[in-house]
């Protein structure tokens, strides 16, 4: 008889330990969620009016528009501009749209 309680408190551990490790990446998830939305939109229009005032730091000073490192500074700039709109934009209303999906239950993604 000892033997068979023993055996259901071993079970009754284990199920509180996955009941406990769910919660804790669920958590963990739902933290990440949060910091990709709400850090992830500054960081993009901050990065969107840093690279628009280097275009145009690069481009109107004549010191830079002589230099040929400031040629490739400036390809660069508008080359960030781009990913910044086509990846990380997208990246963020993606975390957004997973995140509104596990909140409402409406949108599964």
């Amino acid at each position: 008889m000892r033997l068979f309680s023993m055996k259901a408190d071993k079970e009754v551990i284990l199920r509180d330990r996955f009941q406990m490790s769910q919660y804790i990446i669920s958590t963990a998830n739902l933290i990440s969620h949060r910091v990709t939305i709400y850090f992830g939109i500054p960081i993009f229009i901050l990065c969107v009016i840093g690279e628009f005032l280097n275009i145009i730091v690069f481009l109107s000073l004549k010191t830079f528009r002589q230099n040929s490192c400031a040629f490739y500074l400036t390809i660069m700039a508008m080359i960030s501009i781009g990913y910044l709109f086509t990846d990380l934009l997208k990246f963020i209303m993606m975390m957004d749209m997973i995140f509104i999906g596990h909140n409402n239950q409406d949108f599964i993604v």
